[in-house]
């Protein structure tokens, strides 16, 4: 699904110095303009257990911008589109990019499957493993630190 958002307010770069109850205001506001979108487009929720969002940024001049601060600049956006679908943006992944001029930010989001219980039960396994793993190193490194100390301590 493609959705797209307008341009974020200049006071939400995270090179504006704003006061903090300003840019509070400010942030509130574009989430909410944000969400309103997002229904107007109709996203709504999607039964994923994660998603791919492509961000493609679209400046309103030629000015020269960051793609880190533009993406910084639209953490409202991406809390309004998590709330909308219900799910959580830490479980996203991410690819932004820098388009033709045009004033808004467009989203394209695709869901990524969930997770087999096969899957999941693989996952589990490489979890023990790195677990035994980490374990084992742990033994090992305390084993050579007692004979450093020992061979030191003949010295």
């Amino acid at each position: 699904m493609q959705i797209k958002l307008p341009w974020p307010h200049k006071d939400l770069s995270p090179n504006a110095r704003v006061h903090h109850h300003a840019l509070a205001r400010v942030n509130a506001a574009y989430k909410e303009v944000c969400m309103w979108e997002c229904k107007a487009q109709r996203l709504g929720p999607i039964d994923a257990d994660a998603l791919h969002i492509s961000i493609t940024f679209c400046p309103p001049d030629n000015r020269r911008r960051d793609l880190d601060n533009m993406l910084a600049s639209i953490k409202a956006a991406c809390d309004a589109i998590s709330a909308v679908t219900g799910v959580d943006d830490s479980k996203w992944s991410i690819a932004i990019r820098k388009g033709e001029k045009g004033g808004y930010v467009q989203f394209d989001i695709s869901p990524r499957p969930m997770a087999t219980e096969e899957q999941q039960i693989a996952q589990c396994k490489v979890c023990k493993a790195i677990n035994h793993a980490k374990k084992h190193n742990a033994e090992m490194y305390r084993r050579l630190t007692a004979l450093l100390a020992a061979a030191e301590a003949s010295e």
